[in-house]
Protein backbone atom coordinates (compact mmCIF):
# COMPACT_ATOMS: atom_id res chain seq x y z
CA UNK A 1 0.00 0.00 0.00
CA UNK A 2 1.28 3.44 -0.70
CA UNK A 3 1.05 6.61 0.39
CA UNK A 4 -2.02 7.29 -1.98
CA UNK A 5 -3.81 4.60 -0.81
CA UNK A 6 -4.07 5.79 2.95
CA UNK A 7 -6.35 8.51 4.23
CA UNK A 8 -4.35 10.50 6.31
CA UNK A 9 -0.92 11.80 4.97
CA UNK A 10 1.04 12.15 7.59
CA UNK A 11 4.20 9.26 7.95
CA UNK A 12 2.41 7.96 10.90
CA UNK A 13 -0.28 7.47 8.58
CA UNK A 14 1.37 5.98 6.26
CA UNK A 15 3.23 3.57 8.63
CA UNK A 16 -0.37 2.64 9.96
CA UNK A 17 -1.43 2.09 6.53
CA UNK A 18 1.61 -0.81 5.71
CA UNK A 19 0.80 -2.13 9.06
CA UNK A 20 -2.56 -2.62 8.78
CA UNK A 21 -2.05 -4.09 4.93
CA UNK A 22 0.47 -7.01 6.79
CA UNK A 23 -2.05 -8.02 9.47
CA UNK A 24 -5.00 -7.60 7.31
CA UNK A 25 -3.20 -10.44 5.10
CA UNK A 26 -2.35 -12.45 8.10
CA UNK A 27 -6.02 -12.27 9.43
CA UNK A 28 -7.61 -13.18 5.85
CA UNK A 29 -4.86 -15.91 5.26
CA UNK A 30 -6.41 -17.44 9.20
CA UNK A 31 -9.50 -17.11 8.70
CA UNK A 32 -9.17 -19.75 5.70
CA UNK A 33 -6.58 -21.57 6.70
CA UNK A 34 -8.17 -24.79 6.07
CA UNK A 35 -8.76 -24.08 2.63
CA UNK A 36 -5.47 -22.28 1.95
CA UNK A 37 -2.56 -23.09 0.04
CA UNK A 38 -0.40 -20.18 -0.01
CA UNK A 39 -0.66 -16.32 0.14
CA UNK A 40 0.75 -12.93 -0.91
CA UNK A 41 0.76 -9.19 -0.58
CA UNK A 42 1.48 -6.20 -3.35
CA UNK A 43 0.69 -8.26 -5.83
CA UNK A 44 -1.61 -6.90 -8.42
CA UNK A 45 -3.92 -6.68 -5.41
CA UNK A 46 -3.13 -5.72 -1.98
CA UNK A 47 -3.56 -9.28 -0.92
CA UNK A 48 -3.82 -12.61 -2.83
CA UNK A 49 -4.80 -16.01 -0.80
CA UNK A 50 -4.32 -19.19 -3.35
CA UNK A 51 -6.58 -22.05 -2.44
CA UNK A 52 -6.27 -25.71 -2.30
CA UNK A 53 -8.93 -26.35 -5.30
CA UNK A 54 -7.24 -23.80 -7.46
CA UNK A 55 -9.21 -20.94 -6.46
CA UNK A 56 -8.19 -17.52 -4.81
CA UNK A 57 -9.30 -14.75 -2.46
CA UNK A 58 -8.41 -11.44 -3.92
CA UNK A 59 -8.54 -8.63 -1.20
CA UNK A 60 -7.70 -4.88 -0.91
CA UNK A 61 -6.56 -3.51 2.56
CA UNK A 62 -7.68 0.19 3.54
CA UNK A 63 -7.24 2.25 6.79
CA UNK A 64 -7.25 5.52 8.15
CA UNK A 65 -6.29 6.95 11.65
CA UNK A 66 -10.07 8.46 12.21
CA UNK A 67 -11.58 5.01 11.66
CA UNK A 68 -14.71 6.49 14.36
CA UNK A 69 -15.81 8.93 12.45
CA UNK A 70 -18.32 9.21 9.71
CA UNK A 71 -17.04 10.79 6.23
CA UNK A 72 -17.35 10.57 2.89
CA UNK A 73 -13.55 9.52 2.22
CA UNK A 74 -14.48 6.25 3.89
CA UNK A 75 -16.73 5.71 1.89
CA UNK A 76 -14.81 6.45 -1.20
CA UNK A 77 -12.04 4.43 -0.36
CA UNK A 78 -14.36 1.56 -0.29
CA UNK A 79 -15.31 2.75 -3.91
CA UNK A 80 -11.30 2.34 -4.65
CA UNK A 81 -11.58 -0.90 -3.51
CA UNK A 82 -14.32 -1.91 -5.60
CA UNK A 83 -12.55 -0.12 -8.79
CA UNK A 84 -9.49 -2.68 -8.20
CA UNK A 85 -10.85 -5.85 -7.00
CA UNK A 86 -13.47 -5.58 -9.80
CA UNK A 87 -10.34 -6.93 -12.52
CA UNK A 88 -10.57 -10.41 -10.54
CA UNK A 89 -13.91 -10.93 -11.28
CA UNK A 90 -12.28 -15.25 -11.40
CA UNK A 91 -11.72 -14.81 -7.86
CA UNK A 92 -13.95 -16.86 -5.54
CA UNK A 93 -14.18 -14.27 -3.06
CA UNK A 94 -13.51 -10.29 -2.89
CA UNK A 95 -12.98 -8.44 0.20
CA UNK A 96 -12.26 -4.96 1.33
CA UNK A 97 -10.86 -4.81 4.72
CA UNK A 98 -10.66 -1.35 6.27
CA UNK A 99 -10.89 -0.37 9.85
CA UNK A 100 -13.58 2.68 9.80
CA UNK A 101 -16.76 1.65 12.13
CA UNK A 102 -19.09 3.83 9.92
CA UNK A 103 -17.52 3.96 5.95
CA UNK A 104 -22.11 3.58 5.24
CA UNK A 105 -23.03 5.29 7.59
CA UNK A 106 -25.04 4.40 11.03
CA UNK A 107 -27.76 1.87 10.16
CA UNK A 108 -24.64 -0.41 8.78
CA UNK A 109 -22.24 0.38 10.88
CA UNK A 110 -20.03 -2.11 12.46
CA UNK A 111 -18.71 -3.10 16.38
CA UNK A 112 -16.88 -1.41 17.70
CA UNK A 113 -15.77 -3.65 20.73
CA UNK A 114 -14.84 -6.90 18.98
CA UNK A 115 -11.59 -7.61 16.93
CA UNK A 116 -13.68 -8.76 13.61
CA UNK A 117 -16.55 -7.85 12.09
CA UNK A 118 -17.95 -9.42 8.87
CA UNK A 119 -20.66 -8.58 6.76
CA UNK A 120 -21.52 -9.65 3.06
CA UNK A 121 -23.03 -7.17 0.31
CA UNK A 122 -26.51 -9.46 1.41
CA UNK A 123 -26.04 -7.85 5.06
CA UNK A 124 -26.01 -4.65 4.39
CA UNK A 125 -29.42 -2.06 3.78
CA UNK A 126 -31.34 -2.09 0.33
CA UNK A 127 -29.90 1.88 -0.02
CA UNK A 128 -26.20 1.08 0.26
CA UNK A 129 -26.50 -2.37 -1.80
CA UNK A 130 -27.86 0.16 -4.32
CA UNK A 131 -25.22 3.05 -3.73
CA UNK A 132 -22.80 0.69 -4.53
CA UNK A 133 -24.10 -1.35 -7.44
CA UNK A 134 -25.05 1.78 -9.41
CA UNK A 135 -21.54 3.04 -8.61
CA UNK A 136 -20.12 -0.46 -10.43
CA UNK A 137 -22.08 0.11 -13.33
CA UNK A 138 -21.53 3.94 -13.94
CA UNK A 139 -17.88 2.78 -13.86
CA UNK A 140 -18.78 0.13 -16.27
CA UNK A 141 -16.87 -2.19 -13.55
CA UNK A 142 -17.99 -6.50 -13.87
CA UNK A 143 -18.61 -7.35 -10.34
CA UNK A 144 -20.51 -9.68 -8.78
CA UNK A 145 -21.26 -8.47 -5.85
CA UNK A 146 -22.80 -11.78 -3.91
CA UNK A 147 -19.24 -12.52 -3.98
CA UNK A 148 -17.76 -9.55 -2.20
CA UNK A 149 -17.18 -9.70 1.39
CA UNK A 150 -16.86 -6.32 3.65
CA UNK A 151 -14.76 -7.15 6.18
CA UNK A 152 -14.63 -4.94 9.38
CA UNK A 153 -10.68 -5.35 11.13
CA UNK A 154 -10.77 -3.41 14.26
CA UNK A 155 -6.78 -2.15 15.80
CA UNK A 156 -6.70 -0.26 18.98
CA UNK A 157 -5.94 3.01 17.95
CA UNK A 158 -2.69 3.73 15.99
CA UNK A 159 -1.09 0.31 16.78
CA UNK A 160 -2.60 -2.13 13.99
CA UNK A 161 -0.70 -4.70 15.68
CA UNK A 162 -2.94 -4.55 19.03
CA UNK A 163 -5.83 -7.29 19.38
CA UNK A 164 -4.01 -9.43 16.88
CA UNK A 165 -2.29 -11.42 19.61
CA UNK A 166 -5.81 -12.23 21.52
CA UNK A 167 -7.12 -13.32 17.80
CA UNK A 168 -3.80 -15.24 17.34
CA UNK A 169 -4.41 -17.20 21.18
CA UNK A 170 -7.90 -17.99 19.68
CA UNK A 171 -7.38 -19.38 16.26
CA UNK A 172 -4.38 -21.38 17.87
CA UNK A 173 -5.69 -22.22 21.11
CA UNK A 174 -5.03 -26.30 20.29
CA UNK A 175 -1.54 -26.05 19.94
CA UNK A 176 -1.15 -22.84 22.10
CA UNK A 177 -2.82 -25.40 25.16
CA UNK A 178 -0.53 -28.03 24.97
CA UNK A 179 3.12 -25.88 24.69
CA UNK A 180 4.70 -22.79 25.63
CA UNK A 181 5.71 -20.39 23.08
CA UNK A 182 5.43 -16.47 22.86
CA UNK A 183 3.04 -15.53 20.66
CA UNK A 184 4.55 -11.69 20.20
CA UNK A 185 7.23 -13.62 18.94
CA UNK A 186 5.21 -15.67 16.62
CA UNK A 187 3.59 -12.59 15.24
CA UNK A 188 6.77 -10.55 14.95
CA UNK A 189 7.88 -13.46 12.87
CA UNK A 190 4.72 -13.90 10.68
CA UNK A 191 4.49 -10.01 9.97
CA UNK A 192 8.15 -9.72 8.98
CA UNK A 193 7.49 -12.73 6.95
CA UNK A 194 4.94 -10.86 5.06
CA UNK A 195 6.45 -7.69 5.43
CA UNK A 196 9.81 -9.29 3.63
CA UNK A 197 7.44 -10.72 1.16
CA UNK A 198 5.67 -6.95 0.45
CA UNK A 199 8.61 -5.88 -0.43
CA UNK A 200 10.79 -8.62 -2.40
CA UNK A 201 7.56 -9.41 -4.55
CA UNK A 202 9.00 -13.19 -5.30
CA UNK A 203 7.97 -15.90 -4.03
CA UNK A 204 4.04 -16.78 -2.00
CA UNK A 205 4.27 -17.63 1.28
CA UNK A 206 3.06 -20.90 1.89
CA UNK A 207 0.99 -23.09 3.64
CA UNK A 208 3.89 -25.11 4.68
CA UNK A 209 6.16 -22.22 5.72
CA UNK A 210 3.48 -20.80 8.26
CA UNK A 211 2.84 -24.19 9.91
CA UNK A 212 6.77 -24.81 10.48
CA UNK A 213 7.59 -21.34 11.60
CA UNK A 214 4.82 -22.09 14.24
CA UNK A 215 6.59 -24.91 14.96
CA UNK A 216 9.77 -23.36 15.39
CA UNK A 217 8.27 -21.46 17.65
CA UNK A 218 7.09 -24.15 19.97
CA UNK A 219 10.38 -25.50 19.74
CA UNK A 220 12.57 -23.21 20.60
CA UNK A 221 10.24 -22.56 24.05
CA UNK A 222 11.04 -26.07 25.36
CA UNK A 223 14.27 -26.37 27.02
CA UNK A 224 17.70 -28.05 26.14
CA UNK A 225 17.60 -29.65 29.88
CA UNK A 226 14.11 -30.83 29.62
CA UNK A 227 15.22 -33.37 26.77
CA UNK A 228 18.46 -34.24 28.17
CA UNK A 229 16.79 -35.35 31.01
CA UNK A 230 14.41 -37.74 28.28
CA UNK A 231 17.60 -39.10 26.77
CA UNK A 232 20.15 -39.33 29.84
CA UNK A 233 23.19 -37.36 27.58
CA UNK A 234 26.20 -35.89 29.51
CA UNK A 235 27.33 -33.12 27.74
CA UNK A 236 31.09 -31.64 28.49
CA UNK A 237 30.88 -28.05 30.08
CA UNK A 238 33.11 -26.78 26.99
CA UNK A 239 30.26 -27.64 24.40
CA UNK A 240 26.89 -26.68 26.61
CA UNK A 241 26.95 -23.27 24.62
CA UNK A 242 27.05 -24.93 21.03
CA UNK A 243 24.52 -27.34 22.21
CA UNK A 244 22.33 -24.35 23.05
CA UNK A 245 22.92 -22.61 19.85
CA UNK A 246 22.61 -25.86 18.45
CA UNK A 247 19.01 -25.96 19.81
CA UNK A 248 17.06 -22.97 20.42
CA UNK A 249 19.03 -21.47 16.75
CA UNK A 250 19.32 -24.15 14.47
CA UNK A 251 15.85 -25.97 15.18
CA UNK A 252 13.92 -23.07 15.42
CA UNK A 253 15.01 -22.12 12.05
CA UNK A 254 15.35 -24.81 10.31
CA UNK A 255 11.75 -26.51 10.89
CA UNK A 256 10.13 -25.36 7.61
CA UNK A 257 8.91 -28.94 6.80
CA UNK A 258 7.23 -31.97 9.24
CA UNK A 259 8.52 -34.71 6.65
CA UNK A 260 11.69 -36.07 8.69
CA UNK A 261 9.29 -35.42 12.30
CA UNK A 262 7.06 -37.55 10.22
CA UNK A 263 9.29 -40.31 9.39
CA UNK A 264 10.78 -40.08 13.09
CA UNK A 265 7.15 -40.53 14.91
CA UNK A 266 6.31 -43.10 12.47
CA UNK A 267 9.41 -44.79 13.54
CA UNK A 268 8.41 -44.27 17.30
CA UNK A 269 5.12 -45.82 16.80
CA UNK A 270 6.54 -48.99 15.55
CA UNK A 271 9.76 -49.32 18.15
CA UNK A 272 6.69 -48.62 20.85
CA UNK A 273 4.19 -51.60 19.99
CA UNK A 274 6.85 -54.15 19.22
CA UNK A 275 9.28 -53.39 22.59
CA UNK A 276 6.70 -51.66 25.10
CA UNK A 277 8.89 -50.14 27.17
CA UNK A 278 8.41 -48.62 30.33
CA UNK A 279 7.62 -45.02 30.36
CA UNK A 280 10.26 -43.14 31.80
CA UNK A 281 12.81 -45.49 29.50
CA UNK A 282 10.91 -45.27 25.97
CA UNK A 283 12.69 -41.99 25.10
CA UNK A 284 16.23 -43.35 25.95
CA UNK A 285 15.74 -46.80 24.69
CA UNK A 286 14.45 -45.61 21.43
CA UNK A 287 17.11 -42.71 20.72
CA UNK A 288 20.06 -45.07 21.74
CA UNK A 289 18.63 -47.67 19.37
CA UNK A 290 17.77 -45.37 16.34
CA UNK A 291 20.80 -42.81 16.74
CA UNK A 292 23.50 -45.16 15.22
CA UNK A 293 25.82 -44.46 12.92
CA UNK A 294 24.50 -47.26 10.55
CA UNK A 295 20.82 -46.74 11.25
CA UNK A 296 19.87 -42.87 11.23
CA UNK A 297 17.48 -42.81 7.94
CA UNK A 298 19.34 -40.35 5.15
CA UNK A 299 16.20 -38.12 5.89
CA UNK A 300 17.13 -37.93 9.22
CA UNK A 301 20.30 -36.90 8.33
CA UNK A 302 19.72 -34.60 5.32
CA UNK A 303 17.73 -32.29 7.94
CA UNK A 304 21.28 -30.97 8.56
CA UNK A 305 22.85 -30.57 5.42
CA UNK A 306 22.95 -26.89 5.94
CA UNK A 307 24.33 -26.94 9.34
CA UNK A 308 27.04 -25.04 9.50
CA UNK A 309 29.59 -27.67 11.47
CA UNK A 310 28.17 -30.54 9.72
CA UNK A 311 31.55 -32.32 9.65
CA UNK A 312 31.70 -32.35 13.37
CA UNK A 313 27.70 -33.34 13.56
CA UNK A 314 27.97 -35.56 16.96
CA UNK A 315 25.77 -38.68 17.41
CA UNK A 316 24.42 -36.26 20.12
CA UNK A 317 23.06 -33.77 17.88
CA UNK A 318 21.35 -36.26 16.52
CA UNK A 319 19.75 -38.12 19.44
CA UNK A 320 18.70 -34.11 20.72
CA UNK A 321 17.06 -33.68 17.57
CA UNK A 322 15.47 -37.71 17.68
CA UNK A 323 14.37 -37.37 21.24
CA UNK A 324 12.81 -34.10 20.74
CA UNK A 325 10.60 -34.89 17.76
CA UNK A 326 9.24 -37.60 19.91
CA UNK A 327 8.22 -35.74 23.07
CA UNK A 328 6.44 -32.91 20.66
CA UNK A 329 4.65 -35.51 17.94
CA UNK A 330 1.33 -34.57 19.86
CA UNK A 331 2.02 -30.68 18.57
CA UNK A 332 2.58 -31.81 15.23
CA UNK A 333 -0.88 -33.30 14.92
CA UNK A 334 -2.53 -30.46 16.68
CA UNK A 335 -0.69 -28.00 13.78
CA UNK A 336 -2.49 -30.62 11.34
CA UNK A 337 -5.67 -30.53 12.32
CA UNK A 338 -6.07 -26.57 12.79
CA UNK A 339 -4.28 -25.75 9.28
CA UNK A 340 -6.02 -28.94 7.86
CA UNK A 341 -2.61 -29.61 6.45
CA UNK A 342 -0.39 -32.52 5.52
CA UNK A 343 3.36 -32.21 4.95
CA UNK A 344 4.20 -34.14 1.10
Amino acid sequence: MNSKETNDSSANAQSNGWTFQYVAALVIFLEHMQQAKCFCVEGTDDIVVFLKDDKKICAQAKSSLNQDIICQIHFESIYESIRTLSVNNDADKLISVFNYHKPFGNNDSFSSNQFIDKKSYGNLTSKVQKKLSDYAKKESYCIDFEKMKFWFIRFEGDEPENGLKDYLKLKLLPVSQKSMFSMDDLMEKWLLMIQLNARDKKNNIGLDVMCGTLFGKILSGTSLEKILELIDIEIDPSYENEFEVFFKDYFSNKSQSFRQYNIINADFVDFQNNKKPKKQDMYKLFVDEYCTKDKIPTEIISYFNDYDDKENLSLDMYKLFVAYVCYKKNIINSIRSIFDYEDN
